[in-house]
This record gives structure tokens, sequence and C-alpha cells, in this order.
């Protein structure tokens, strides 16, 4: 099995990257936000997850361990297929659709295409209970995306820097700044 790849992107697109490792390129499925702050050339590590099928192998890759993790949870659900979870994870950062979940709002799933409302409502079933230490209320994670994108960043490039800074961190202030430096390195 893939778990970690660290190599050198060839190829983008908004949902693939080809890193190239050794002479060899790996297609690597990415949410759209990863793709969006990538570019051609640059070095890239990334956590991986393999899908093994019958007829076919998908490797997709996540930054920290805990974007892996929250994808692998989303595969317990049935009917959500690594697609769909690259697609829902590219609706808000992790700690806000995991609030959203432990709160149990089965619309902020309805968004993303594929996802009905009978799925979107298993999926808060399923995966309620999962996340008991997620924060309650989405908005301090919503009020700091919004202010990275007044900024002028996308919200690609605001989500993943808010997903990189420190959980010590919990205020809002705080938080933004160490985005603002994440998006500045």
């Amino acid at each position: 099995m893939i778990a970690y790849l660290s190599g050198t992107i060839r190829y983008k697109s908004d949902k693939h990257l080809i890193v190239e490792t050794h002479g060899v390129g790996y297609a690597v499925g990415v949410a759209k936000p990863l793709a969006e702050l990538t570019a051609v050339g640059e070095t890239i590590e990334l956590f991986t997850h393999l899908v093994v099928r019958e007829n076919l192998m998908e490797l997709y890759g996540f930054r920290t361990t805990d974007e892996l993790n929250f994808f692998k949870t989303l595969l317990k659900v049935k009917s959500i297929g690594p697609k769909t979870a690259l697609g829902i994870m590219a609706i808000a950062p992790i700690t806000e659709l995991q609030a959203k979940i432990s709160r149990g709002d089965p619309k902020a799933f309805e968004q993303y295409p594929g996802i009905g409302k009978k799925t979107a409502e298993r999926l808060v079933l399923e995966l309620k209970h999962t996340f008991p230490n997620a924060k309650k209320s989405g908005s301090a994670g919503a009020d700091e995306l919004e202010t990275l994108v007044n900024l002028g960043y996308s919200s690609g490039e605001a989500r993943n820097a808010l997903e990189q800074v420190p959980k010590k961190l919990k205020n809002a202030e705080e938080r933004v700044r160490a985005a603002l430096k994440v998006l500045g390195s």
C-alpha cells in the first residue's frame, strides 16, 4: 500500500496531480482546494489512500493525516465513494464539516452534486457521534474564512491555510494571523 508520497508536481488539474517520484509519475486524486494551491514544478508531500477495485486502482492524496482520516471516515458511509468524499471536503474546512455533522445538519452536504437529501441524512446519522469534540458553532471557522477571502485569497487557499493552523490556537484573530503566515510562505 502506498501511504505517503513525496515528489515534484508534473501536471495538475482541479481534481488530479501527477507527482513524479524517482522517475515514476503517480496520478493522485485531490480535493479542489489543494489543487488550487499547488503549481507545476512544486515539490509536494502527501499522505495517501489507495482504493483498489476489481478493474481499477486509484490513489488519493492529502496534506495532513487529519484530512486523510476524515476522508476514510466519509468512505465508511454507504453510497459515498472517493470522488464524492473529495467533493465534500472541498465544501468547507474539515473542522467545520465535523461540526455540521456533530450538530446534525444534513443541508450543508446537499449542496455538493451527487449528494441528495437521503445521502446527506445518512451521512449525518451514521457519523454524528464520530466527532463528539467538534466545535458546535461552525461560525468561527466561517468568519475566519470570510476574513481571508475579503483580503483577496480564494476560498480554497483560505481553507487550506486555516487547516494548517495549529489546533492549539483558539482565538479567531490568532488563527487568521497564522493562516496569513501560511499563505505568505
